[in-house]
């Protein structure tokens, strides 16, 4: 994501003057008055912001650190040492001094059941009257979150702390772990006499923890969630689940708002009743209409096509679906649908790609091309063709690598290619990552059990795998799958394997080439073009058969729709990185 995508979408009213945008008000104090407005600048090649109000906020800080309060970092995972160093720069250790609690602020805890003897063994300190939740991992203070002693309560932080979940040093894996949604609940399930629990540092919309402490919770073979018993506390026991894993979660179903109002009203054994009667996520084979998720394909998350006509004939790719691309050996099918990993780069989508055909060096070099579009690839003359060849300049490459990370996994072409292994590994993606959009490309060079015989009923048997996995997980899987036929016209039917296998599947694609097989079969308004796309069934607008007229530029190898000469040109986000 850019600075002038982040503008779009979250900075409501701007304007732009000598390469600043100017935020009419500041996301973080949120001005009302007419003099303070304007006074939120961010650098348009950069992202490094600040706010011109010094007295009443004067934030500052770099494009990073804008997406995190946005929550829009949640597809950044730091694992190799450079990213490190950048994980160091983005997170601060909190500096502000505290002190022990004393006066309102042990009064307030008082109050609210939690004993001296709690707070202070568990990192509770105080700070200008009010309390103060320090924050731990690995034995370094990562946070401090302040909370009013007061009913009227209001929560802030240290700016740039690391967001993880609080008590996670103390965590013992071998016992059923408690996460709460307040630091107070953790303190009430402390107090009741159970300490195996922690809680999560921002409340039920910010995710971000998982992944900072994904190496201990994955640990631990039992997660207890006690969330509010309100909308968004059933909102974050549903994330955590899909996150965490279905098989380890139990949920506390309580007609009490939260842990420690329990304590408040009932006792310490009221809060362990509700812990010992949490129970495991129900297997419901049938629902009544009213428990029934609402469905409007408006509000789906999606990844939107580089095709506007893929877009209104397909509504772009949505979660819960799975998408067959097809086509003859060389027709495009996988370079189509490369460009289409690009856009999922671009819209910040992860997604993982499995590619059983080409090894993971030529692919890159293929989506680097794509990346860079005709106006930015090299061209040097290879004198084995006798033409020219097609390059990404070096300093190209490493803004394009670096926009791409943690937004792009290539399975290890020398892994296994066994249906439910990948599915296995699809699943650790959504999982740690939060990647919603994955890719097999193609459908023939999975390793099934049994004979020939047998291939087809296996592909249909994966093909509905990935539908319940596609549905289970809120994703998106495109599937690529040879036809029948070598030549000529494709149809939904000439997709190889049972019928099943297009029938199964909500989008079906194929490309073709326009070329002598081809024409005759073609209405002449298509001759034109280098190749059709055809959407032959979307299942939730009933589109059929729809031919859309192509074009490649062999340079950079981009399709795009005839007449789109936008879409041939469209530069990614790599673009105006700065990498040094």
């Amino acid at each position: 994501m850019r600075p002038i995508d982040l503008a779009d979408r979250k900075l409501g009213e701007y304007k732009q003057r000598n390469g600043e945008i100017i935020a009419r008000s500041c996301p973080f104090c949120h001005p009302q008055k007419k003099d303070n407005l304007y006074k939120f600048y961010m650098n348009k090649e950069n992202g490094a912001f600040k706010c011109y109000r010094e007295n009443s906020c004067g934030k500052t800080g770099s494009f990073y650190e804008l997406l995190e309060h946005f929550s829009l970092e949640d597809n950044f995972e730091f694992d190799d040492d450079y990213n490190k160093d950048q994980y160091k720069k983005s997170y601060q250790k909190p500096t502000s001094k505290t002190t022990e609690p004393k006066g309102k602020v042990e009064e307030y805890l008082d109050l609210r059941c939690i004993s001296k003897e709690t707070w202070s063994n568990h990192d509770v300190k105080e700070k200008d009257g009010n309390i103060a939740f320090e924050y731990y991992q690995d034995g370094e203070k990562v946070l401090i979150k302040y909370r009013t002693a007061t009913k009227a309560k209001k929560y802030w932080q240290d700016g740039g702390g690391k967001p993880v979940l609080w008590g996670i040093d103390d965590v013992d894996a071998n016992t059923p772990l408690v996460i709460t949604e307040g630091e107070l609940d953790r303190l009430a399930v402390i107090e009741a006499g159970y300490s195996n629990v922690v809680s999560v540092p921002f409340g039920v919309n910010n995710m971000k923890w998982v992944k900072h402490c994904w190496d201990k919770l994955e640990e631990c073979e039992e997660i207890i969630i006690w969330a509010d018993n309100d909308e968004a506390g059933d909102k974050m026991q549903k994330e955590i689940v899909k996150r965490l894993g279905e098989h380890k979660c139990k949920l506390v179903d309580v007609e009490i708002n939260d842990a420690n109002l329990m304590l408040f009203e009932e006792g310490r054994q009221a809060v362990l009743d509700a812990i010992d009667g949490a129970e495991g996520i129900p297997i419901a084979e049938f629902k009544q209409l009213h428990e029934i998720e609402q469905f409007d394909p408006s509000e789906i998350p999606k990844v939107k096509s580089k095709f506007p006509l893929v877009n209104k004939y397909f509504g772009g790719y949505m979660e819960g679906m799975v998408t067959i691309w097809s086509g003859t050996n060389g027709s495009g099918k996988s370079t189509i649908l490369n460009g289409e990993i690009i856009e999922s780069i671009d819209q910040d989508k992860p997604i993982g790609v499995v590619s059983g055909e080409l090894p993971n060096s030529m692919l890159r070099y293929w989506l680097e091309l794509k990346a860079a579009g005709p106006d930015m690839v090299k061209g040097k003359y290879d004198s084995v063709r006798g033409e020219q060849s097609y390059y990404v300049s070096k300093e190209d490459k490493i803004k394009i690598r670096e926009w791409a990370k943690n937004k792009l996994f290539l399975y290890d072409d020398g892994a296994s290619l066994s249906p439910s292994q990948i599915l296995d590994k699809f699943k650790r993606l959504r999982m740690k990552y939060n990647c919603r959009n994955f890719v097999v490309d193609n459908l023939m060079i999975l390793s099934y059990d049994g004979g020939f015989k047998e291939k087809y009923n296996k592909q249909a048997q994966f093909i509905k795998s990935c539908k319940s996995f596609a549905r289970k997980y809120d994703s998106h899987i495109h599937i690529v799958a040879h036809p029948r036929k070598s030549d000529g016209i494709i149809k939904k039917d000439d997709i190889a394997g049972l019928y099943e296998v297009s029938n199964l599947v909500d989008n079906v694609a194929a490309i073709m080439r326009v070329n002598d097989d081809t024409k005759p079969n073609l209405p002449e308004e298509l001759h034109d073009a280098d190749s059709i796309l055809a959407l032959y069934k979307s299942r939730l607008y009933g589109q059929e058969n729809i031919m859309i007229k192509m074009m490649f530029n062999p340079e950079s190898k981009r399709f795009y729709q005839y007449g789109d000469g936008d879409t041939k040109r469209k530069e990614y986000g790599w673009v105006n990185m700065d990498v040094n």
